[in-house]
């Protein structure tokens, strides 16, 4: 796949012995990933995707965010103060959205196409602290 002519990482196949230091056995890992990454064709890519927080007329809020694999009765949606909450009940997943203000209770959430879109309106300063659930439909 990639000849360099030299075997890059036979001092990693080889065995510790006692009077290795831990300093040293540290630093192999480090230097594993640095070889691994100067010996890739490219950058590499990180797969979790981040919402998009859009400011919309009339004081709203529009986040969207891609949930590949899941389906509309398995993600749960809770409001709370200034956060957004989205967990997947079949892979356990949690994520925690900070939004840029502090909006009201009676958001809507919509999920199609593997992307949940949820509707804020932002107000002043929270209402309460109570956690709200927000319907996916």
């Amino acid at each position: 796949m990639f000849a360099t002519g030299a075997d890059e990482f036979a001092e990693f196949r080889s065995q510790p012995t006692t009077a290795t230091s831990t300093s040293t056995l540290l630093s192999k890992p480090r230097q594993l990933m640095r070889r691994f990454l100067r010996l890739a064709p490219g950058p590499i890519q990180y797969a979790r995707a981040a919402p998009v927080i859009e400011e919309a007329p009339h004081d709203e809020l529009h986040v969207t965010l891609p949930l590949p694999g899941a389906h509309a009765e398995d993600v749960h949606v809770t409001l709370h103060a200034a956060e957004l909450l989205v967990s997947n009940e079949i892979t356990h997943a949690t994520r925690t959205i900070t939004l840029p203000s502090a909006v009201l209770p009676d958001a809507s959430a919509a999920f199609k196409d593997g992307k949940l879109s949820v509707t804020l309106h932002k107000c002043a300063s929270p209402l309460d602290n109570d956690m709200h659930s927000i319907m996916v439909r």
